[in-house]
């Protein structure tokens, strides 16, 4: 048997670290990729938070009457900010900073002992948004 040339080795060195290279930056992509999955996962399950608790606001800590004076000059916006769910648990609804990332509005029904409330928090990271709506009756009201 004869020896292998050196010009061969060589081939095969610049091929396995190609390889090995192309390998790196396939495991890198993904592992880029899983980052941005993770945070835009964990900014949905945050802005599903602040649309619940909004919900429970509206529906137990606000009477129907309130609910229709906040939204009568049209759609109700608020800010979206880190401590938002914070602010919630000490302020009333009608005085949180004002924005245009959550946005509330009313739809009267033939019903007046209840009311449909539709709730859009408009996500940071794409143009999306997340939307919640539900119905407000009068017997949810909050009595002291």
């Amino acid at each position: 048997m004869k020896g292998r040339k050196k010009g061969s080795i060589f081939i095969e060195t610049i091929v396995g670290v190609s390889i090995i290279l192309s390998i790196f930056l396939i495991v890198s992509l993904l592992i880029g990729e899983n980052i941005k999955s993770s945070f835009r996962r964990e900014e949905i399950e945050e802005s599903n938070r602040i649309i619940y608790c909004i919900m429970q606001e509206i529906k137990y800590n606000m009477t129907l009457e309130e609910v229709i004076q906040l939204t009568n000059t049209g759609d109700f916006k608020l800010d979206n900010y880190d401590e938002f769910l914070l602010d919630l648990s000490s302020l009333d609804l009608g005085a949180m900073p004002k924005g245009d990332e959550i946005i509330i509005q009313t739809i009267p029904k033939e019903d007046e002992s209840k009311i449909e409330v539709e709730i859009k928090l408009n996500l940071a990271s794409k143009d999306e948004s997340l939307e919640r709506s539900f119905i407000k009756y009068k017997w949810m009201d909050y009595y002291e």
